[in-house]
């Protein structure tokens, strides 16, 4: 079980977090420990959900949807074509462990800036699916595999890289670091969410350095980790700060200073988007050298430099700190040394590094467009400075974060484009504003707000109302967060309820004579 409330009372103090230490020790006493999540004594109990979990041999296993569970699903992807998030919650009242609604909603509270409901939303899908483990999946020992490929499993997947983008905003890199080895062990092989991009940032984050080194050391033959931005630059790093020697050679092995000289040659768009964060002392004008301004916009594929913007995105702030950035600079101003002529006063003994024209030649052709792993691991980052580059046969299909890019071998049980076409037959009639802002906001707000237009749809101008499509949407996105709110307390209620009537029936029977 993993516990990043723990380790935030372990990063900050018990006072921080929650109280005194008498404080949580009471908290943890109403809390039960489940092996993804902490289970809330608030949360309706995982009674018959249609969920359940079944091996199919060699360490593998999938999940399994009942036939009740089947219908809910098709229930879900006809609320998700109606465009409207109030079906959605009417599906969660009455089936408050239904994963994709979950998945769905937390996302659009996510995205209304109430982190609170969302991450509760998250933990719970979590929690349900915990407990349809089979009694024989242990999700830490490494060898338990569910097939993305399959339709049902998905869910787990994405339920856990959100969670952990989610835990780490926190401040809970060591669990985050956890929850990335988990996610890693169960598709090992194909890694569908490419959790390689980003565990090394909470592997350095948590200061587990000698792991971090490991895993390259063991994957980069078979995967050529050392193409990968974040690894060719993170493990010098990691390096730096186990305390290596930063010039000291081990056999055939770069020392710490050259490793990450070499990643600078080979990855110059690193500096240029780091420049953005930070100054880089000592050195000026880089953006006319030859490697970190010509080389950058030459050599740089689309591809590259949006794993790049990736990278220093989430690990700029660790370059750029005081006991890094002089050992950047330092390796900055060599490699100038080694790939300039300007730094060098070319003689005839003198030569630039090959590594210039090698690693420009690798920069244009090894980093084509995206598989969809690498899509899929964007879009669920939702990183700005590294939006998705979809290839056209992409973008006319819509893109669910609960679902995002099925691989084309997927293994499903339903057709949800079937379903969506069958939905938008019935809808055909439809105005297309109130379709467009439906996607994201109650159809109630939307009508209540059109009711206030005249005859041509202009609206009825009053000192109180700007009439603006920004008004509409805040109003109505509001008026849908507290619906959920509404839901989600009247399903605890519900909860706590069926516990009292246990409760004083328990009561009632120890006090029988």
């Amino acid at each position: 079980m993993l516990d990043h409330v723990g380790e935030l009372s372990r990063l900050f103090g018990s006072e921080v977090i929650g109280g005194s230490e008498t404080y949580l020790r009471r908290k943890r006493s109403r809390v039960k420990r489940g092996m993804l999540v902490s289970i809330k004594s608030t949360w309706p109990p995982t009674v018959r959900i249609g969920l359940s979990m079944e091996p199919l041999g060699c360490g593998s296993y999938t999940f399994v949807h009942s036939k009740e569970y089947q219908n809910i699903q098709r229930s879900f992807y006809n609320a998700l074509e109606s465009m409207n998030p109030n079906n959605l919650s009417s599906i969660l009242y009455e089936n408050p462990y239904h994963i994709d609604s979950l998945l769905q909603l937390s996302e659009i509270m996510m995205h209304q800036e109430d982190t609170t409901v969302g991450t509760d939303l998250l933990e719970r899908a979590l929690h349900a699916f915990q407990s349809a483990f089979h009694p024989s999946f242990n999700p830490f020992n490494g060898s338990c595999r569910l097939d993305f490929k399959r339709q049902v499993n998905r869910g787990l997947f994405v339920a856990l890289f959100r969670y952990i983008l989610k835990i780490s905003e926190r401040g809970c890199h060591r669990s985050a670091l956890e929850y990335c080895k988990l996610l890693l062990s169960l598709d090992y092989e194909d890694d569908p969410l490419t959790v390689l991009l980003m565990i090394d940032r909470y592997a350095i984050y948590s200061r587990q350095y000698s792991f971090l080194i490991d895993l390259y050391d063991s994957l980069n033959g078979s995967r050529n980790l050392y193409l990968l931005p974040n690894f060719g630059l993170s493990i010098p790093l990691a390096r730096k700060l186990i305390g290596e020697d930063p010039e000291k050679c081990d056999g055939n092995k770069m020392s710490v200073d050259e490793s990450l000289q070499d990643a600078l040659i080979m990855f110059p768009g690193f500096v240029s988007r780091l420049l953005k964060h930070t100054s880089i002392g000592g050195i000026t004008n880089l953006e006319k050298s030859i490697l970190f301004g010509k080389e950058v916009l030459l050599s740089e594929s689309d591809s590259l430099g949006c794993l790049l913007s990736l990278y220093v995105a989430r690990m700029h702030p660790l370059w750029s700190s005081p006991n890094v950035l002089p050992w950047l600079e330092k390796n900055i101003a060599t490699v100038l040394t080694l790939v300039e002529p300007k730094q060098l006063h070319l003689s005839e003994s003198n030569t630039i590094d090959p590594r210039l024209s090698e690693y420009s030649k690798r920069r244009k052709t090894l980093y084509p467009a995206f598989p969809p792993k690498i899509l899929r691991h964007l879009i669920l980052s939702e990183v700005s400075e590294a939006p998705p580059i979809l290839p056209r046969n992409l973008t006319s299909s819509p893109i669910y974060t609960f679902d995002p890019l099925p691989p084309r071998s997927s293994i499903n049980i339903y057709d949800p484009e079937e379903e969506r076409r069958r939905v938008r037959e019935t809808m055909a009639g439809s105005g297309f504003l109130n379709g467009l802002l439906s996607s994201f906001l109650p159809s109630s707000s939307i009508n209540a707000e059109l009711a206030l237009r005249g005859p041509s749809g202009a609206p009825i101008v009053s000192e109180n109302a700007s009439g603006s499509i920004g008004g509409i949407v805040r109003s109505a996105a509001e008026t849908f967060s507290a619906t959920l709110r509404q839901v989600l307390d009247m399903i605890d209620i519900r909860t706590v309820g069926l516990e009292n009537e246990d409760n004083n029936h328990n009561n009632s029977s120890d006090e029988a004579p």
